[in-house]
């Protein structure tokens, strides 16, 4: 899992409401603290609550809950499966045919045997191989999963 700083307040303002650097929209902010896209959209509930003619408070409340309860059993069941990880998955546990690994936004590893292709608005990795996917694992998305695709490691021979 990320390591993550835990921060003390004493009462007063706390470090961790200072807005990082060139922040000018929610955005800026939902990538600054990585967020997920369930947290990603509570925040954004939030920040409009009740502003939006097609959005009244009793919807974004809903939307609030529904997200947040998306959440709540995501982590729930990660934890239930053990399958949360301490970092990404080793390729010694990589399926033969796996030639690729990837990271989709909500934390899943995949192996993959064709290089898959990020699939624009999904925040997931695809490949046009339905097969030749697998599950590696969950871990705790660290930097820009976008950043997560490699591919198999060339073995050296002696």
């Amino acid at each position: 899992m990320k390591d993550t700083v835990k921060y003390v307040s004493d009462g007063s303002t706390a470090s961790y409401y200072v807005l990082p650097d060139g922040a000018k929209e929610l955005q800026d902010l939902i990538s600054a603290r990585d967020m997920n896209a369930q947290i990603g959209e509570i925040f954004r509930a939030c920040y409009r609550y009740g502003l939006c003619r097609h959005s009244d408070k009793l919807r974004d409340a809903k939307k609030i809950l529904f997200y947040a309860q998306a959440e709540v059993a995501r982590l729930e069941a990660l934890e239930a499966s053990g399958s949360w990880a301490e970092g990404k998955p080793d390729w010694g546990s990589a399926p033969k045919w796996a030639q690729w690994l990837a990271q989709d936004e909500n934390g899943e590893w995949w192996w993959h045997e064709l290089r898959p292709a990020l699939v624009v608005g999904s925040g997931e990795w695809a490949s046009d191989d339905q097969e030749g996917i697998a599950f590696a694992g969950v871990t705790e998305v660290v930097g820009d999963w976008r950043d997560s695709l490699e591919g198999r490691p060339v073995e050296e021979v002696e």
